[in-house]
């Protein structure tokens, strides 16, 4: 994953750190552990979760606790200035207002991230935010609780749909011909409103990267593939 350590240094150069928000799931598998490797000045990035599900970081639904495994030992687990969502508490509103204070104190007020990673479901979601739910149109609040996902944990918080297309840079990553439907729906159709739709639609700057089987509905010039 050259481009994401890339950008990583780019944005420290640019502005002496890097705010990055990362997903948990394959990405965070394909992702996370050549990232870890990558010889940057770890002391000055910000790590962020775009999502976490209502389970304590031991557990292994975890996306924190996921991601620690992953890097375990890393200048990035020892040295990067770590900020996992608290997803177990018995107040999820009150675990959203504080990590949406704790995203405004390092990423200005309304947060800015360099650089923000991002997984695509099979129906089109990123993060925890899914298609047809409430929580995908807040525009308020820049971290949402969604009690209601599809799949289990069923509860868990998100960053915002503001928040993620407010990111100087976004990189969307997908594996699998499951995922193939949701990504010509949203690349090839113009009326889409999907997530991952809107993302693409609207954010500054968005990469693509899928394996064959993500990209094998795409009937134009496809994105760039993963190896």
């Amino acid at each position: 994953m050259q481009y994401v350590s890339r950008r990583v240094g780019e944005a420290i150069a640019a502005r002496a750190q890097c705010l990055l928000a990362v997903p948990g799931g394959s990405v965070a598998d394909a992702v996370l552990p050549p990232l870890s490797r990558a010889l940057l000045p770890w002391d000055r990035v910000h790590l962020f979760w775009c999502d976490e599900r209502a389970v304590s970081a031991s557990h292994r639904d975890s996306n924190a606790g996921q991601a620690m495994h992953l890097v375990v030992g890393s200048s990035l687990a020892t040295l990067a200035h770590l900020h996992p969502m608290s997803g177990d508490g018995p107040d999820l509103l009150a675990a959203a207002d504080t990590y949406g204070l704790e995203l405004s104190t390092v990423a200005g007020s309304p947060p800015v991230l360099d650089l923000v990673l991002l997984g695509v479901g099979d129906d089109g979601h990123v993060a925890s935010l899914f298609p047809g739910h409430a929580a995908l149109e807040e525009q308020h609040r820049a971290v949402v609780v969604e009690r209601h996902a599809p799949k289990a944990p069923t509860t868990r918080l998100s960053l915002s749909l503001p928040v993620l297309l407010r990111a100087r840079d976004i990189m969307i990553v997908a594996f699998g011909a499951n995922k193939a439907d949701a990504l010509h729906h949203a690349l090839e159709d113009s009326r889409a409103t999907t997530p991952v739709a809107r993302v693409i639609r609207h954010a500054s700057r968005v990469r693509i990267m899928l394996d064959d089987a993500a990209a094998g509905r795409l009937t134009y010039t496809k994105p760039e593939h993963l190896a």
